[in-house]
């Protein structure tokens, strides 16, 4: 992928996901988490049965997508007095943040650049070369071996992908100024 993006076609369930996690504001809860916090499989959430219903209980195509996610153990649903526990995978949480990374159109201003910076250890080389492939299909661009780098806004996305996938041991992102001003 060059510097152009690809447009991503919103599927029903991935509006669905966009709703709640940004009404809950996952990525907004990860940016503030602690390094190694432990683990993050799952994000609870309670709401108002009604509030449920009346978002997920009218469409059709919503109901299907519901059904869908439930099945693929994404997000689970249950009762709780006069409110409904949603739970949400991170599975789930982490292909809605690849889906706002391929989203993003907006730059980040001139002279600067968000670079991506890892160092797996020694015997994680499969790790290592996931990584590597998931990171280039996301967009950015190899610089040297262990430092890619994208002119697109993705620094907080790239950041909670990395706390839900608890690789901050290894991987820091930084926005950087792109070349020095000459004195």
């Amino acid at each position: 992928m060059s510097s152009s993006k690809k447009q991503y076609k919103q599927s029903t369930r991935a509006k669905i996901v966009e709703n709640l996690l940004d009404g809950f504001d996952v990525v907004g809860e990860l940016l503030t988490l602690p390094p190694y916090s432990g683990p993050r499989y799952n994000f609870e959430y309670h709401m108002a049965e009604k509030e449920w219903q009346k978002v997920y209980g009218a469409d059709l195509k919503q109901k299907r997508a519901l059904r869908e996610m439930r099945k693929r153990k994404w997000i689970t649903d249950r009762k709780k007095g006069d409110g409904v526990i949603v739970k949400l995978h991170s599975d789930v949480i982490v292909s809605h943040l690849k889906d706002r990374i391929l989203q993003k159109t907006k730059q980040i201003p001139n002279e600067k650049v968000c670079l991506l910076s890892f160092d797996f250890p020694n015997g994680a080389t499969k790790a290592r070369n996931k990584w590597r492939g998931l990171i280039r299909r996301l967009g950015l661009v190899k610089e040297q071996l262990s430092l890619y780098s994208t002119k697109f806004d993705i620094a907080d996305e790239l950041v909670a992908l990395i706390k839900v996938l608890e690789l901050e041991r290894w991987i820091r992102v930084f926005v950087a100024r792109e070349k020095l001003s000459s004195v």
